[in-house]
């Protein structure tokens, strides 16, 4: 029940203001702040101001050295991009039939310049993806370092530290999920099936073949799922483990038959549905040419 004053009582009513004065005054001196604390809440106050202004400026420069970051990272790969010779005129042609996958060529000369570690690369027309793909001896270094094997947050693409070139029977590609869209961000766009179903297709180039594949399904688990298997006892183990995962796809291929399949592209990056979630971009090889070695 909320209290009810009664008039004529109240303190605070026109007419009391003389006694709610007087009552003021009557505090005894250990009610009443001294300077020295005044003083002291004052110079708390000043500090907390300070402080506050420290942590914006912080805040400002770790978020510039963020974007700075990004961007630097993308303008190496631009470049790099613009001195490779790689056309994706050429490439979205050869997809769709109105070109030749043997005609894709590169400057290996000039990537293995900037970095031997280069064996391929990577483009899936109609996303931001077109990259050169790093191979190291562990699958932790381009996790942190750029392609010219500089510091980076946003790493390099790169190929599983077990493959053995393009030949096993899971091929696994890695990429970062960057927050600018940046390398493999735009695979967890195929999660919608509207877009799996109108980008369906992935050219991967190395320096003595092209290959063409078709993406037939996509799918998520957490990071430490069992998925990582570069061979297989038989042909059958492996097509149940992609049966499995196919019936567990987010977005798929209609028209994907396992019958004729002996390898597949896994492209992994990070995504957030959980603080440990992995989307898998599955491609097999519909085309592979032999290219002229200098």
């Amino acid at each position: 029940m909320v209290a009810r004053h009664d008039q004529g009582e109240n303190d605070c009513e026109p007419g009391n203001n003389q006694r709610y004065s007087d009552m003021s005054d009557k505090r005894s001196p250990i009610d009443r702040p001294s300077r020295a604390s005044r003083a002291k809440g004052a110079g708390l106050a000043r500090v907390l101001i300070v402080l506050g202004a420290l942590l914006c400026v912080v805040s400002f420069v770790l978020i510039g050295l963020t974007v700075y970051g990004y961007w630097d990272a993308q303008r190496k790969y631009d470049v790099l991009v613009n001195s490779s010779d790689f056309s994706t005129v050429l490439a979205d042609k050869a997809v769709s039939d109105e070109g030749d996958l043997v005609a894709l060529t590169l400057d290996w000369d000039k990537l293995q310049a900037v970095n031997p570690d280069i064996i391929a690369w990577v483009y899936l027309p109609g996303t931001t993806i077109n990259y050169p793909v790093v191979q190291a001896d562990d699958n932790e270094y381009y996790l942190t370092h750029n392609v010219d094997t500089s510091y980076s947050t946003s790493g390099a693409v790169f190929l599983d530290e077990a493959n053995k070139g393009l030949s096993d029977t899971q091929v696994l590609v890695y990429g970062h999920n960057m927050k600018d869209g940046s390398m493999f961000a735009a695979l967890t766009n195929y999660k919608n099936q509207e877009f799996f179903d109108a980008h369906r297709d992935v050219v991967i180039l190395t320096p003595t073949k092209n290959y063409l594949l078709k993406t037939a399904y996509v799918f998520t688990c957490s990071g430490d799922a069992k998925i990582r298997q570069i061979s297989y006892p038989s042909l059958e183990d492996f097509h149940l483990a992609v049966t499995e995962q196919y019936n567990s796809a987010v977005a798929r291929s209609s028209d994907f038959d396992l019958g004729d399949v002996n390898q597949v592209f896994d492209f992994v990056t990070c995504s957030y549905e959980t603080n440990d979630t992995r989307t898998i971009l599955v491609a097999t090889v519909v085309d592979a040419v032999a290219v002229h070695v200098p």
